[in-house]
């Protein structure tokens, strides 16, 4: 369960960017543009969980994540974006000799540079069509090599995987006055430290908006509600420690998520629960819970 303390640690500062009466969506990548020279910092709030585990160990995981994102507008056609998070992870088990042991850890994550650029504008009046290219790297920020009183935390445990890994993937959206639509996929290349390699992951996202508030846009920009239904899918490969295949690692999960933004001028205030739907995980693993996403979005 989640402490009082941590949220409201958590709550302070929570932001992004939207360009003004739209927003993307809030779990989907999108192609929109940035203004060359433009600065954009955005911060999500989400909690995640995987409980029901099947093994003995019950296991029951708990990760709160706060994602600071940098986005500068480098060209009208390219963008660079820097993600660096913060992790909050806890781990409740069953030992063997059937007591409940928590082990975790907290600090800053594995960063991730990459850089996203149109290939394709079929722009017109009252529609804007994108399809760009994403590539970059995840880089070993956060801790590998953390311990506690019962020895090394295990590499799931671990704020970061030590490895520096490839990511490449594209982005279509489609918009109108009213509708957007954004479709993405997102691939993860990794590579192994400290004798363990987590599984090749492939992220695929599908998202639908549409203004629900006011049914007409007038003169300047008002305060505007969106409702948003997006759904994420997950594949991963399993995972190999020292050359061996971890046989209860891997599987693909897929959560449908709907949200609500308010969009005014400068400032957007965001929520999203992601529920799962469909799984089907390597062996005895834990499973996802609902995701809970928060997030307050800003242009400067």
């Amino acid at each position: 369960m989640w402490r009082a303390g941590r949220l409201l640690a958590s709550l302070v500062g929570v932001a992004f960017v939207a360009t003004p009466a739209w927003a993307p969506p809030i779990n989907t990548n999108v192609a929109l543009p940035l203004a060359q020279g433009e600065l954009v910092w955005r911060t999500q709030l989400r909690f995640l969980g995987k409980s029901d585990d099947p093994s003995p160990m019950a296991r029951e995981i708990d990760v709160l994540a706060v994602p600071q994102v940098l986005v500068y507008g480098l060209s009208g056609r390219t963008a660079l974006f820097g993600v660096f998070p913060y992790l909050d992870k806890e781990l409740s088990l069953t030992a063997p000799d059937g007591t409940r042991v928590t082990r975790g850890d907290t600090g800053l994550g594995d960063s991730r540079i990459f850089a996203r650029h149109d290939v394709y504008r079929g722009d017109q009046p009252g529609l804007v069509r994108r399809l760009a290219v994403i590539g970059g790297v995840k880089l070993p920020t956060g801790e590998d090599n953390a311990r506690d009183a019962l020895g090394p935390l295990p590499p799931t445990l671990q704020l970061g995987s030590g490895s520096l890994d490839y990511l490449v993937g594209a982005v279509y959206t489609h918009q109108t006055l009213r509708e957007q639509f954004d479709v993405d996929f997102i691939y993860q290349l990794t590579n192994g430290a400290n004798g363990f390699t987590f599984g090749n992951r492939l992220q695929f996202d599908v998202a639908y908006s549409r203004r629900l508030r006011p049914r007409t846009l007038g003169a300047g920009v008002p305060n505007v509600l969106y409702g948003i239904l997006e759904l994420n899918a997950f594949v991963a490969q399993r995972n190999r420690a020292q050359g061996t295949t971890v046989m209860d690692s891997g599987g693909w999960e897929v959560f449908l998520s709907p949200g609500l933004q308010r969009v005014s001028r400068r400032d957007v205030l965001e929520v999203s629960v992601m529920v799962p739907v469909a799984r089907d995980l390597n062996g005895a693993q834990p499973r996802s819970d609902p995701t809970i996403v928060l997030s307050f979005r800003r242009n400067f």
